[in-house]
């Protein structure tokens, strides 16, 4: 089997569980299907997780995005069923307990629904006696003992059945259909939403930067809002409320990889103090030092007050993927709401915290651009004025004296101009400068005069 170009890739939190589009807690439910067969690249997503294939035998859990670029593959459910996807399409599995009815006349019913997000499936049912569904944005098709064709364009749901019937529900076209392929694929939001996911995943691996992964693990939870939004025009209640139940639990689960943005920024900002401190020591400069340090231990106590709330934003996105496996609404939104307010203190403190760290920052690279430029200043001035006097020894004969003593005034006015405004240890070391470069001077003078004297006939 060739498996084509694949390069696995894992977003990680700091949450113990991971959550998937649907909402449920893959850590604590077994896989209900594994990938049997594919060829190209094909993309996972599983909660946080956004992988491309590997190998086989890749487990897939409930609440699992699929999608192909150029590339097919087969899927194998725990009871047989199969699932396969032609080039450019996503799709969506789920596999869990609905209940109908009202009150006492509640009926549960153990359902798997194969959501057609993009592009075409086909299924074929397994042998357990599990609720089949075929379904796309606007259409769901109850299927048993069946297999079929689903497809979605991002207009029009298609359904074509080999064997069996399906009870529909919104508009579809029957009969044989063709794959809508790339075009539909640039215009799916859904497919556009997890490729450029998974296309910044690896760019921010690629980096190593703590914010750049944190940052992409926003974007991958961003995907389950865009599939809720998407599912919100389905006419069948339980798929609106499912869709609506995803959008809550995205929205957790956003915050708290948020939360944990704002975490990583606070230790870039630390890292950038401590090398301004560091900066500082080496000019020599205490005073910018003492300032640098104290902004750098003000950034580590924030970064430790962002970590708890970040902490708590992790906890809330779990009370919602909690209550999505439940199909409780209401608390998966009460959870989002908390989740929010801990993301929102995260951002508060990282923003406090570059406020604090800016000044210093900024300060301390003027100061060493400053000091830079200063040393270079006087180096130049230096090493030019005596090239001068030189040559103008040289050329002028008995006229030495006269612009040895002119030259020396130049230079003593450019050095000193260079260090104006500085320190007096600074204007100590200047002073140094200064009397040694008119003993360079007195010296060549002196060569020069002893050199006329040998040679009159110049």
């Amino acid at each position: 089997m060739r498996t084509g170009k694949a390069v696995l890739w894992a977003v990680v939190f700091l949450m113990a569980a991971t959550v998937s589009p649907s909402g449920s807690a893959v850590e604590v439910q077994a896989s209900i299907a594994k990938v049997s067969k594919f060829t190209g690249e094909v993309i996972v997503q599983s909660g946080e997780r956004i992988a491309s294939l590997r190998a086989l035998e890749h487990p897939l859990n409930d609440g699992d995005l699929v999608q192909t670029k150029q590339g097919t593959v087969e899927i194998l459910f725990n009871d047989g069923a199969i699932l396969k996807l032609n080039p450019y399409s996503n799709a969506m599995i789920q596999e869990k307990t609905e209940e109908s009815g009202f009150w006492i006349f509640k009926t549960k019913q153990e359902a798997r629904r194969i959501t057609c997000m993009l592009g075409k499936l086909f299924f074929q049912s397994g042998v357990s006696s599990k609720r089949n569904y075929l379904q796309t944005p606007t259409a769901v098709a109850g299927i048993r003992g069946s297999s079929g064709d689903i497809g979605f364009d991002n207009l029009n749901s298609y359904l074509h059945m080999y064997t069996g019937e399906a009870a529909v529900l919104g508009s579809v076209i029957r009969g044989l259909f063709s794959n809508p392929g790339v075009t539909a694929a640039q215009r799916s939001a859904v497919y556009q939403a997890l490729a450029n996911a998974y296309g910044q995943a690896q760019q921010a691996a690629a980096t190593g930067r703590g914010v750049a992964i944190a940052q992409a693990g926003v974007t991958a939870m961003e995907v389950g809002r865009v599939v809720s939004q998407v599912l919100q025009a389905n006419p069948d209640s339980t798929v609106k409320k499912g869709a609506a139940v995803i959008g809550q639990t995205a929205e957790a689960m956003i915050a708290a990889a948020t939360a944990k943005v704002a975490v990583e920024e606070i230790k870039e900002e630390k890292a950038g103090a401590e090398q301004a401190a560091a900066e500082a020591r080496r000019r020599g400069d205490t005073e910018e030092a003492r300032k640098a340090e104290e902004a750098a231990r003000k950034a580590e106590q924030n970064r430790v007050l962002a970590e708890q709330r970040a902490a708590e934003a992790a906890a809330a996105a779990k009370q919602a993927a909690a209550a999505a496996l439940a199909a409780d609404l209401e608390k998966a939104k009460k959870a989002a709401e908390d989740a929010a307010k801990a993301a929102e203190k995260a951002k508060t403190i990282e923003k406090d915290t570059k406020t604090i760290l800016q000044n210093v920052v900024t300060t301390t690279a003027a100061t060493t651009a400053a000091t830079t430029a200063a040393t270079t200043a006087a180096t130049t001035a230096a090493t030019t004025t005596v090239d001068q006097s030189k040559a103008k020894d040289t050329d002028n004969g008995n006229g030495n004296s006269k612009t040895t003593a002119a030259t020396t005034t130049a230079m003593t006015t450019e050095v000193t101009t260079t260090v104006k405004g500085k320190e007096d240890k600074e204007k100590k070391t200047t002073v140094a400068t200064t009397t040694s470069i008119l003993t360079t001077i007195k010296s060549t003078t002196t060569t020069s005069t002893t050199t006329t004297v040998k040679h009159p006939s110049r």
